[in-house]
């Protein structure tokens, strides 16, 4: 994920946290996924919400399991370069915690993911 993205900003809210990120339009991924009209792979979008949850939380998550991920509509660096991650952490512990991440830009929503990470 080196230089995939670029944060903008970041919000904290007690659990909730919102990130906005800029795509590297340029970036070795999108040559191959896809040349002439680049979209953003989705494990690339679980990576960066797994990367900006670990940011967020001062701690090296993993997933421990997936419980939903819908992709509602495609992230085109070149249409939607800017996006916003939500992160809410719903429950914490020693072992894992449970986070429910929407990426939107305005009205548009892209995917949402529940995940449990330890």
């Amino acid at each position: 994920m080196d230089n995939f993205y670029n944060i903008i900003s970041r919000n904290v809210n007690g659990d909730d946290v919102e990130f906005e990120i800029e795509l590297n339009k340029f970036h070795d991924i999108f040559k191959g996924h896809f040349p002439e009209e680049p979209i953003t792979p989705g494990v690339c979008v679980v990576k960066i919400a797994l990367e900006l949850a670990s940011i967020a939380f001062c701690k090296k998550f993993q997933i421990k399991s997936a419980k939903n991920i819908k992709f509602l509509n495609i992230i085109s660096p070149l249409e939607n370069p800017v996006v916003c991650f939500r992160i809410h952490r719903e429950s914490a512990n020693n072992d894992s915690s449970m986070l429910t991440i929407v990426v939107f830009h305005d009205d548009m929503v892209f995917v949402k993911i529940k995940m449990e990470v330890c």
